[in-house]
């Protein structure tokens, strides 16, 4: 089982990023050490600008220092655990989150979320984009936080290599939080679809069952695994688009966390997103993504908390 002892939170000192804080400080991670992480983007003029900037160090380093004050003062009003600062004077808010999050080992990466981009600016993605493409640790998106820590927590399992490590991250945030755990896999509906395309429905039809009843005994497996038994939780496994289903369940079950795994973290190109990125840019509830497994990842023996399992349904 995981510990949370280290997280490296973006800012860009907005009010979103402030309200991450306070949540994460307040409810989220409340015994985690935040580290708050600023990114000086420093680009300097074109060559035949040089010399409309005869004293840019001299002002790079004028906006250095009052990016530190505004780090300090944002990590005064977090009191009393009060945050680390970390200014990163080059670079992209991704790149400087990343880096500063390996510098550091944090457990977990974190950003805010600063509304919907549309258009062209929503396929090239966004920071969120970038990171769940590229992290190596877990990725934690804050956005529609409630004043307290989340009480009903979504995770999705798919048929991949982090799916006992997404699990693990769920179990441990539900027995720290004591919420109720909703654990979700959804079969997709393509394999019964090409039967039915290629040869005729009663085979499709057969597909699909054995393929329920497949997902339901690898999903028992996980559970088992896991020792959900000391988790309230229940299970299900439901047919169709996984990030429709996936968001569809978020909404019926009001959850107030969703988990799943990125798969293909730094593979995925900019058009063409996976399930995770699905459920990032078109969930409301806040994200967790989960990478696949690091062997650098930090673990550790829990409490159990009493609670209720259910088989999956």
């Amino acid at each position: 089982m995981f510990s949370l002892d280290r997280i490296a939170l973006g800012t860009d000192f907005g009010d979103a990023a402030a309200r991450a804080a306070r949540w994460i400080t307040e409810h989220f991670a409340p015994r985690a050490h935040l580290d708050l992480v600023h990114a000086l983007d420093a680009r300097r003029p074109p060559g035949f600008l040089v010399g409309a900037f005869p004293h840019l160090e001299q002002t790079l380093e004028t906006l250095a220092c009052g990016a530190g004050e505004r780090l300090s003062e944002l990590a005064r009003t977090l009191d009393p655990r009060r945050p680390g600062t970390i200014l990163e004077r080059d670079g992209a808010p991704a790149d400087a989150l990343l880096a500063a999050a390996e510098r550091v080992e944090a457990d977990m990466i974190a950003v805010a979320e600063h509304g919907r981009r549309r258009g062209l600016g929503r396929l090239l993605g966004s920071v969120p984009d970038r990171l769940a493409r590229e992290t190596d640790r877990p990725l934690l998106v804050v956005r529609g936080v409630a004043e307290r820590p989340p009480r009903r927590i979504l995770v999705s399992l798919a048929d991949s290599p982090e799916a006992a490590e997404t699990l693990d991250w769920a179990r441990y945030l539900a027995e720290l939080h004591r919420a109720r755990l909703l654990v979700l896999h959804v079969e997709s509906c393509w394999y019964a679809d090409q039967v039915r395309l290629h040869l005729n429905d009663r085979e499709a039809d057969d597909m699909a069952a054995l393929q329920r009843r497949q997902g339901r005994s690898w999903l028992a497996g996980l559970i088992a695994a896991a020792r959900l038994d000391a988790v309230d939780f229940e299970s299900r496994v439901e047919s169709g688009q996984p990030g429709v289903e996936i968001l569809r369940a978020e909404r019926a079950f009001d959850a107030e966390l969703t988990i799943c795994g990125l798969r293909g973290s730094g593979r995925a190109t900019p058009f063409l997103g996976s399930v995770a990125r699905f459920v990032l840019q078109k969930g409301r509830a806040p994200f967790l993504g989960v990478p696949r497994p690091q062997p650098s990842m930090k673990s550790t023996d829990s409490d159990t908390i009493s609670g209720v399992g259910e088989a999956p349904s």
